[in-house]
């Protein structure tokens, strides 16, 4: 994969219900990979990361035939990052009458693809 292939395409999909962590865990075992390879992967997965990756890669795929007429096969996942969101704050009840956190992890997605001719898989 070249480093100058120009960002053709990118999707955002935010506040999705997903932790961070367990979604960086899937987005490194597609970073870098054709899209059709890439969706395999993902529709594959037990991971629900997976799921939620898979619909914002699908989105960006979507924006490059629609806006840039792009080839599908040629599309390379160039930036594939997963940060954090908002994180919603719960209550549970413990022992003793205390009361425990629960953080509720969410995530923006943020995909880019590229266009690339020739290149490795």
């Amino acid at each position: 994969m070249s480093a100058t292939a120009p960002v053709i395409a990118r999707s955002w999909l935010k506040n999705a219900q997903i932790s961070p962590l367990k979604g960086r865990e899937v987005a490194d075992q597609v970073r870098g990979l054709r899209v059709g390879r890439a969706l395999d992967i993902l529709r594959h997965s037990r991971r629900k990361a997976a799921r939620v990756l898979a619909k914002a890669v699908n989105s960006a795929i979507a924006n490059a035939e629609e806006n840039h007429k792009a080839d599908i096969d040629a599309l390379v996942i160039r930036r594939l990052e997963v940060s954090d969101g908002v994180t919603l704050k719960r209550a549970r009840f413990g022992a003793r009458g205390r009361v425990c956190r629960i953080k509720k992890r969410r995530s923006h997605v943020l995909v880019a693809l590229a266009d690339e001719s020739g290149g490795e898989e």
